[in-house]
């Protein structure tokens, strides 16, 4: 969509969102309660349930495309059918329109299914392995890298954080493509600006500058530079949440689980569209996880996760130009092939038709 037919479409879907105000907001009632996803409106349940059970073609089209573009997904079928979804589709202002590519693609494919009535394939099956000990796989981390994390744990903040991520999987459990970055987590409130305290005290021991990134009160990034070397990159974080499996001491750096990292890597693929995590769970599942078990912990982790929106996200393997620099010989087709197939067995699994 060029910009210019965007700004239409927006103005379009604005324009109809001003008439339906106009013409069926009601009065302010302070006593009613509304369903999470209407925020703006004084509708109550029960008048979301006449907009969608009535004959106005125009409010049913409006509940529905409300319904489909904020409502969780479990919620989305306590109030739709696959033909309210149907028969409306091509009505709906759509305001994210990557709602509407994704919902354009499972209703084909579901339609398609149904047309063929075809003997489906199972979705690929794998047998879920046992947490790992963690061991420093040579040659995959750089010496300012194992220096830094040496003296970053060798300091007593570090025992406050463990490290985690793409680099935490290729060094210690899988050796399958090099990490230009640290990520280091904690659970403790206080530890995060602790560490930005010691930094310069462990620059200062390691003989690197170092500057400070991007920071937020649950984030802070630095940046250690030695001469003639590009700056490490160290992402340091306030986790939330759950974890699972035990951290790890290894050469006196704690390592996360890697159950933790796989978990982490759904919700990864599920929130951004970077190629090095499509890499790291392609490797995981094909050394021995079960993807339906570790959606099942990400869902602990992010619960707005849903195999429907996962599929989505899954399919933008189709978008990547390249891959990140890797040990392993793993090609973009064999990537695609794998996820765009792994897309579709999440959108049949989730068809409210079957």
């Amino acid at each position: 969509m060029s910009i210019l037919s965007g700004a239409r479409w927006f103005s379009r879907a604005e324009s109809k969102e001003a008439a339906f105000r106009q013409v069926i907001l009601p009065a302010k009632e302070p006593s009613m309660t509304r369903p999470y996803f209407i925020w703006d409106y004084d509708f109550s349940e029960e008048k979301i349930r006449e907009m969608l059970r009535g004959d106005n073609e125009y409010y049913k089209t409006w509940a529905v495309g409300r319904i489909l573009q904020y409502a969780r997904w479990d919620d989305i079928w306590k109030y739709l059918t696959l033909d309210d979804v149907r028969d409306c589709f091509d009505r709906i202002a759509w305001r994210f329109p990557f709602i509407k590519e994704m919902w354009a693609y499972a209703l084909e494919m579901w339609d398609q299914d149904a047309k063929t009535m075809a003997l489906r394939e199972r979705p690929i099956a794998y047998t879920t392995i046992p947490d790992r000990e963690p061991q420093l796989i040579e040659g995959i981390l750089t010496p300012l890298q194992l220096a830094s994390l040496k003296q970053f744990f060798a300091n007593p903040v570090g025992q406050r954080f463990w490290l985690t991520g793409g680099t935490a999987l290729a060094a210690f459990y899988l050796g399958h493509r090099p990490s230009e970055d640290l990520d280091l987590f904690t659970l403790e409130p206080d530890a995060l600006d602790h560490a930005r305290r010691e930094m310069q005290d462990i620059a200062n021991t390691l003989q690197c500058t170092v500057t400070d990134g991007l920071g937020t009160p649950t984030y802070q990034q630095f940046f250690l530079a030695q001469p003639d070397l590009p700056p490490l990159k160290l992402d340091l974080v306030r986790d939330f949440g759950p974890q699972f499996g035990q951290h790890r001491a290894v050469g006196g750096i704690i390592v996360d689980s890697l159950t933790n990292i796989a978990a982490n890597k759904v919700t990864a693929i599920f929130g951004r569209t970077e190629a090095k995590d499509f890499v790291d769970l392609y490797c995981l599942l094909r050394a021995g996880y079960d993807l339906k078990a570790l959606i099942a912990l990400a869902k602990e982790k992010d619960r707005g996760l849903a195999e429907f929106h996962l599929g989505y996200s899954m399919r933008q393997v189709a978008r990547f130009e390249a891959l990140p620099r890797l040990f392993e010989p793993i090609s973009l087709e064999e990537l695609r092939a794998f996820y765009l197939k792994l897309a579709d067995d999440l959108l049949r699994q989730v068809n409210p038709a079957t």
